[in-house]
């Protein structure tokens, strides 16, 4: 599984930073040892501490050509597949 945690770390921070939201890549096991399919979920965003957050985009990218492309490019097709018009 990859997780890509988003934080906002006010000044540089640390003990005051915030959890913005998460992305949550996983492999569904249904793929080649070249090619992987994954399935993914957006969280909401947000500013205050403890507040819980809910799935805002989910879905699944196939194909993905694992042995030439690197973890960004994963992480570039879920964010294409996430957000642009179908």
């Amino acid at each position: 599984m990859i997780r890509v945690t988003v934080e906002l770390v006010p000044f540089g921070i640390e003990d005051q930073k915030i959890t913005l939201t998460q992305a949550t890549v996983w492999n569904d096991l249904s793929g080649t040892e070249k090619s992987g399919n994954y399935g993914y979920q957006l969280m909401t965003c947000s500013r205050k501490k403890d507040q819980p957050r809910h799935v805002y985009k989910s879905g699944s990218i196939e194909g993905f050509p694992r042995l030439q492309k690197s973890v960004w490019w994963l992480l570039w097709y879920v964010m294409k597949d996430a957000f642009q018009k179908k």
